[in-house]
């Protein structure tokens, strides 16, 4: 009997705590939820970093309130974001107003206008093919002159040293001199 007795207490302590793991696992973890408490939470600095950059121009809040999550705590100024959305409004509209036109196809006055600017160059081509051809036809004309320049040239050289010899049995002196002596 003495060691049953030693051994009670053990039983007792064993019991106890399958008895408190019990308790525990079906009255306190069927709750579930958020976990509260009570407390002061003291923060010396908090950075905040918001997605667009610019001026503030309203602060909602003081040191030391209560916030909530999604709470707007500062305004930034918007007069730049609202220029910019503006302009992109507008490129938009203008991007469109392009599309709709080439989709819509050219009007009649525009094809009549590119109708007349294509004839127009193709008179004017016309007549610079007129041009280029005279320039052709003036260049032979031109090099048959130079040809037979070149060949009076050579005559010329040819018949100067008979020329010289014949100018040296000219009689000297002034017309009227030589025409006395003749």
């Amino acid at each position: 009997m003495p060691q049953r007795m030693r051994l009670l207490p053990l039983v007792v302590l064993l019991v106890a705590i399958v008895a408190a793991t019990w308790w525990w696992a079906t009255t306190l973890r069927d709750e579930e939820g958020p976990l509260t408490a009570s407390g002061t939470i003291e923060v010396v600095q908090v950075s905040l970093s918001p997605e667009l950059g610019g001026r503030v121009t309203a602060v909602s809040v003081q040191a030391g309130d209560a916030v909530r999550v999604g709470q707007t705590l500062v305004q930034l100024d918007t007069e730049l974001l609202d220029t910019r959305a503006a302009q992109a409004h507008a490129n938009l509209a203008a991007a469109q107003a392009s599309y709709d036109s080439l989709a819509a196809g050219p009007t009649a006055g525009q094809v009549s206008a590119a109708e007349a600017t294509v004839e127009r160059a193709e008179v004017s081509l016309e007549s610079l093919n007129d041009q280029l051809t005279a320039a052709n036809g003036q260049e032979e004309d031109a090099t048959q002159e130079v040809v037979i320049l070149m060949e009076q040239v050579l005559e010329a050289e040819a018949a100067l040293p008979a020329a010289g010899e014949e100018a040296t049995s000219l009689p000297m002196g002034t017309p009227s001199e030589i025409m006395t002596a003749a």
